[in-house]
């Protein structure tokens, strides 16, 4: 092709959406258990966020992750789990702020319909406590949730996602829709502080 018709297309040509963060890492699971410590504790500034942020990375070698690993294909369940002690241990050290951390009780997990999952989970939530979901199916991503209606989860979500219709969910495998895994579901609470 002559040179003078590459030249003349070259400038008009589109270019391509930019990469935004996230977009090619998996760096969700980090992510949330930042964004749920976050929302539970408002007067940490965003020095102590970023502090938080490579306290919890350079933990995950210690965890057996490798960093390449986690930077694409994101953290396991248990992983995840470490990372949330950690960050909470961390919190509770350094500015004496307690959060608890449970899990989906065990009868739960195992027979959980949507339905009664969905009751659950909008029983645990509320302005002192929040959920760090893990998300297969459509996506796999780990985000927290802060709400739960009858028709949707909101989301506080290090992608950009607000919600979550329960429409569009399950609890058991789906490719097509958000399976919500009982068992990937770790809630964070700030109890009342004692006087």
């Amino acid at each position: 092709m002559p040179a003078q018709q590459l030249t003349r297309g070259a400038g008009k040509r589109r270019l391509p959406k930019p990469l935004r963060q996230g977009d090619l890492d998996g760096l969700c699971g980090l992510y949330s258990t930042i964004n749920a410590i976050r929302v539970l504790c408002p007067e940490l500034d965003h020095a102590t966020q970023v502090w938080l942020f490579s306290r919890l990375l350079h933990e995950l070698p210690k965890m057996g992750a490798r960093l390449e690993v986690v930077a694409t294909d994101g953290v396991s369940r248990g992983q995840l789990a470490k990372l949330i002690r950690r960050g909470v241990a961390d919190v509770a050290e350094e500015f004496d702020i307690r959060l608890r951390v449970t899990r989906v009780p065990k009868n739960l997990r195992r027979t959980a319909e949507l339905k009664t999952f969905w009751t659950w989970l909008g029983k645990r939530l509320s302005p002192t406590s929040v959920a760090i979901v893990g998300l297969e199916g459509r996506i796999s991503h780990w985000t927290v949730a802060v709400k739960v209606t009858g028709q949707q989860v909101r989301t506080y979500d290090s992608g950009g996602m607000s919600a979550i219709r329960r429409s569009n969910c399950t609890v058991g495998r789906a490719a097509s829709r958000f399976s919500i895994p009982p068992v990937w579901v770790f809630i964070i609470a700030r109890p009342a502080e004692r006087r």
